[in-house]
């Protein structure tokens, strides 16, 4: 962390002097207000950390933990909660068979491909593609209560609400990055193991919801006109009116 010019917690929103140096590095600024807060969010942001991963934004290949709670459930049933209420949810396989489109025997050999780590970023496709895997063990997983989401599997989080918001196949719009870091916030505190390691997350939550609808509501590209409008028409049916992370109940 380096002190430089202010900006907002990213965290919190509050006053901040502190920001990410490896992703200033990277040509984007992230603020903290403290390195508690920095902290709670690391395991969220850091496969997002740093130039090359930060911005533009640029999803992973599937992690070791990825692989392997993907392949234990591949084939597994879901359970009766609907993905955000208001998508049946539906076993692993069956998700990336119907959206990558894929014979079932081919799924776990594609797992594996896309796990391997290259020193230069996946492309625009694959990228697309180990978002689908992610998302289709999100949704299986949330179909529980309580949810049978592994530990340390925020990327997967982090997929799953990008998933519900449209923005892992929607256009490059030239606030997608900023947007994205975000919305990791809300995926990080809403993480169960994050909220049990920081217990001062979980009132967080609505201030971070708050700070998102704020930025959807300027957000603008003129090469993409409709784009924040339609993200904040989905942002509404997630966090006002649709669960399980709408404001009215959540925790």
């Amino acid at each position: 962390m380096q002190a430089h010019t202010t900006g907002e917690c990213l965290v919190c929103g509050k006053p901040a002097t502190m920001r990410c140096s490896a992703c200033g590095k990277a040509g984007i600024d992230l603020f903290f207000c403290s390195a508690e807060h920095q902290k709670m969010l690391w395991q969220t942001h850091k496969p997002f950390c740093g130039p090359g991963k930060a911005n533009p934004w640029t999803w992973p290949p599937l992690s070791r933990q990825d692989c392997e709670a993907f392949l234990r459930d591949l084939h597994a049933p879901p359970g009766r909660l609907l993905f955000f209420n208001s998508v049946a949810a539906m076993s692993p396989s069956a998700y990336l068979i119907k959206h990558l489109g894929l014979p079932a025997a081919d799924l776990p050999e594609t797992v594996v491909l896309l796990s391997r780590r290259t020193s230069e970023p996946l492309s625009v496709i694959m990228q697309q593609a180990v978002c689908i895997i992610r998302a289709a063990h999100y949704q299986w997983a949330n179909s529980f209560e309580p949810p049978h989401q592994p530990r340390h599997l925020e990327a997967a989080w982090i997929t799953g609400f990008a998933t519900a918001l449209d923005l892992i196949n929607g256009p490059e719009t030239s606030f997608r990055t900023e947007l994205l870091h975000r919305l990791s916030v809300i995926a990080a505190i809403t993480h169960p193991d994050i909220l049990a390691r920081f217990p001062e997350a979980d009132p967080l939550y609505h201030g971070s919801l708050d700070r998102l609808e704020a930025f959807l509501d300027t957000a603008y590209d003129p090469a993409h006109p409709q784009a924040a409008i339609e993200t904040r028409e989905r942002y509404e049916r997630i966090f006002n009116s649709a669960g399980p992370y709408r404001r009215s109940d959540y925790r």
